[in-house]
């Protein structure tokens, strides 16, 4: 494995990518979090919170992320991409609390199914993935 994105699975502009699209991204999004481990490489259990949009939360000022970071990151791809070809990581994204079963480590992950990425696990210290 390379080393893992910085904030990867983390927020919603750095979401853990499985591709997958509507037929089997949600799907997809299970089997990632299935084989995702705590720093004490037991299990998570997981539960699905809903979708959310980068420019919507951009625009209400939420998402944990500065909303003139946000808004400037959305203006640059506007401008490079056009409103049809906007990158994935302007899309909706999925968001599942994650618990892990040994009780010490919980977060919050996103997830992008509409375009592939890193199979890494998120960003945060002695988290892994299992095959």
């Amino acid at each position: 494995m390379s080393a893992t994105p910085k904030n990867y699975g983390l927020g919603i502009t750095t979401p853990a990518f499985v591709p997958g699209g509507t037929a089997e991204g949600a799907a997809n999004e299970k089997k990632y979090l299935s084989r995702l481990r705590c720093p004490n490489g037991k299990p998570v259990k997981f539960s699905r919170r809903g979708s959310e949009n980068p420019m919507v939360q951009a625009m209400m000022g939420g998402g944990g992320e500065s909303k003139e970071e946000i808004m400037a990151e959305i203006s640059e791809a506007l401008k490079k991409y056009g409103p049809s070809g906007m990158p994935a990581k302007y899309r909706s994204v999925d968001v599942y609390d994650v618990k892990c079963t040994c009780g010490e480590h919980e977060t919050t992950v996103y997830m992008n199914m509409y375009e592939a990425g890193p199979d890494e696990p998120i960003d945060l210290p002695g988290w892994t993935l299992v095959d």
